[in-house]
């Protein structure tokens, strides 16, 4: 029980660090330099999807197994 509990909030914060991510990153925006070279903050991309995907991993994982043990404990 207590190892379903911990995957679920897991699963939250790594969901809502992926949102902060994307929202930092158009809070942030981009801008063209003088020389021509683009400014962004690109790291928040990847870093967003990252936590997006290991949230929902994270979630599936919670489901599944309290799906699991709710058809074994009966």
């Amino acid at each position: 029980m207590w190892k379903t509990k911990t995957q679920a909030w897991l699963a939250v914060v790594f969901i809502g660090l992926g949102l902060l991510s994307v929202l930092a990153y158009e809070a942030i925006g981009s801008t063209v330099a003088e020389d021509g070279i683009l400014q962004e903050p690109f790291a928040l991309i990847p870093l967003g999807w990252l936590c997006f995907f290991l949230g929902g991993a994270l979630a599936v994982s919670a489901i599944a197994s309290r799906v699991w043990r709710g058809r074994h404990d009966k």
